[in-house]
């Protein structure tokens, strides 16, 4: 199982940096670098990773990544990457995925008007540019009930395969590649870059990135030989026992009673209560969206269902 989503370094808004990197965020934004990750969601670790212009796609960047995965991966993502041609290439590539769908989408059901129950019906995804193809079979799974409901599609068509059990827990997790865009950004402060060219920024940012999965491999690996739970590495111990054993490395006078790996495998996250909210205050920068809410249905009518059925049957 994995975790796909994209995030937006900036960099020096220089000339160059404006015209080789692109300003894509709001308005008045810097240069930046366009990044987007795959997690494994056993491990909290990074899988692999893409990076581009501050216009470039995630959804291509996804694609690259989908072929070099082992065959039968899940991929779970957010709203912004489900779309026709992505469902069909993730499929060509024998990785299923359960995306998040809102109103940007339009599925077609069955009978209009019916409730999706939870565990989950057949929806056919099939823009009308595509309409030459064979439809897309998916199963819409909805968590949730209200306003705050989430819907979710997957190409695991069978719950016996995929349950709705299984699929809640399968997006919660996903929320882990959330915390490694904060490891990344805050904990090893690489939010910005400094090069004024962007040939330098993207090296730059691959450096930094390579330097931190080097630094998690590591410890996930001092970790296991420490009987400890990869799942609670925590990324500020690892870096603080980095930086100390570097001030180190020229004083022989200093001796560590432990080494740098065995001091990594002791870096996990502590498990004191927290007597008060780890909550931040209201920012003005702070991203305050609305919901995307349900996606769009429209009714499968009798000449599309033979139709899309006909394109099914031949393919």
């Amino acid at each position: 199982m994995f975790g796909a989503d994209g995030s937006r370094f900036e960099s020096p808004r220089t000339q160059a940096n404006e015209k080789g990197l692109k300003c894509a965020g709001k308005v008045r934004t810097a240069p930046q670098v366009y990044h987007t990750m795959l997690l494994h969601l056993g491990l909290n670790a990074l899988w692999d990773f893409r990076i581009g212009p501050g216009t470039a796609s995630e959804r291509r960047h996804l694609e690259e990544m989908a072929g070099s995965l082992p065959a039968g991966s899940l991929i779970a993502a957010d709203a912004g990457f489900v779309g026709d041609e992505l469902c069909q290439r993730l499929k060509a590539a024998n990785v299923s995925f359960l995306l998040r769908v809102g109103a940007n989408l339009t599925v077609l059901v069955h009978e209009l008007g019916t409730r999706i129950r939870r565990e989950g019906d057949l929806v056919w995804l099939w823009p009308e540019k595509f309409r030459r193809q064979p439809p897309v079979v998916l199963r819409m799974i909805v968590l949730g009930r209200g306003p705050k409901a989430v819907f979710l599609l997957t190409d695991v068509l069978e719950p016996s395969r995929l349950s709705l059990t299984q699929a809640r827990e399968i997006y919660r997790r996903r929320w882990g590649i959330e915390v490694a865009y904060r490891t990344i950004k805050q904990t090893f402060d690489r939010r910005e870059w400094l090069s004024r060219i962007p040939r330098t920024v993207l090296a730059e940012h691959t450096a930094s990135l390579l330097g931190l999965w080097i630094l998690q491999v590591l410890s996930l690996v001092s970790l296991r030989r420490s009987r400890c739970d990869p799942r609670q590495w925590c990324p500020s111990r690892a870096r603080d026992i980095t930086r100390r054993a570097m001030r180190l490395a020229m004083d022989r006078a200093l001796h560590e009673p432990l080494t740098w790996r065995d001091q990594l495998g002791q870096a996990v996250r502590d498990h004191d209560r927290r007597r008060r909210s780890r909550r931040a205050r209201s920012w003005p920068h702070q991203k305050h969206e609305p919901p995307v809410g349900p996606p769009r249905m429209s009714e499968l009518t009798p000449s599309l269902r033979i139709k899309g059925q006909t394109l099914l049957d031949a393919s």
